[in-house]
């Protein structure tokens, strides 16, 4: 997506990622079901399979690159940057990109909200059961992907209007936000609302990291510039559920579990304050 769009590329990538979230709708009740039919050994060779049948196809045609085709970034007629001197793909190089005061504060601020993100999203059946029933805990999880899968091509629009970085910090932002009124919430209301509050950000603020470093480093080495941005906040992604689960059984249910994922989103936002702006390379 960043090699074949520059323009567009937000609208693009937001599109294309509310794959992330319709799969949410529609797999995962299927996954559900196969389980507690098969059990996890039975059930697994079945999502493999889907998933293998799904991917590997699309990905065989998938071209990594417009200028095989002819074509230049969004479509536009193919310029040969050797002869015009320019290099052939533009941007920062890896070494110099991963040393940079904006990686390195984006991608902390990314572990934490990632931390945040996730475990809020792993506990949240249980937190809405918690206080209201099982079906209602159920109808949470489908609107938090629906608002997701808004959120995401709403995102894309906005993206394309505002800063990457004024965004990505209102995203962070309501985050917290959502985390506190799920934390605070008693009533089905008020837990539905902070649900779907919560369900804008997830969608958005794993959109913008790959469009964040697009922006700022260019193709040149964006592979593996976004490759160690991401494995940072697979730190975050992979210690959530447990962070959240230990302040649930160390302080007392559910309530200051999502404080904490609240104060931790909240400390990204400053984090990426603190990234400054968003470099520039020689375009």
């Amino acid at each position: 997506m960043a090699r074949w769009f520059e323009r567009r590329r937000a609208q693009t990538l937001s599109i294309a990622s509310t794959g992330l979230s319709v799969g949410g709708i529609l797999l995962t009740p299927w996954s559900a079901n196969l389980i507690g039919d098969l059990g996890l050994s039975g059930a697994t060779p079945w999502i493999a399979g889907v998933y293998l049948l799904g991917c590997a196809p699309i990905a065989l045609l998938i071209r990594a690159n417009p200028f095989d085709m002819g074509l230049g970034p969004d479509g536009d007629p193919f310029v040969d940057r050797a002869q015009t001197g320019a290099a052939p793909r533009p941007g920062t190089p890896y070494d110099e990109a991963i040393r940079s005061r904006f990686f390195q504060f984006s991608a902390a601020a990314y572990l934490l909200i990632m931390l945040a993100q996730v475990g809020g999203f792993a506990h949240l059946f249980n937190l809405v059961a918690t206080k209201s029933d099982s079906d209602v805990a159920a109808n949470a999880i489908i609107l938090l992907a629906s608002a997701s899968v808004v959120g995401r091509l709403l995102g894309g629009w906005i993206a394309g209007r505002w800063t990457l970085r004024s965004f990505t910090m209102t995203m962070m932002i309501v985050q917290a936000a959502a985390m506190c009124v799920l934390s605070a919430g008693t009533s089905v209301n008020v837990l539905l609302i902070g649900t779907a509050m919560f369900g804008l950000t997830i969608g958005n603020l794993l959109m913008l990291l790959p469009l964040l470093y697009a922006q700022g480093f260019g193709v040149r080495d964006y592979p593996r510039i976004y490759s160690l941005g991401y494995l940072i906040s697979t730190f975050g992604l992979a210690s959530g559920p447990i962070a959240l689960g230990l302040v649930h059984d160390g302080f007392n249910g559910y309530q200051n579990a999502y404080i904490f994922a609240a104060v931790a989103s909240l400390i990204s936002s400053i984090l990426f304050y603190a990234a400054g702006p968003i470099p520039k390379y020689d375009r």
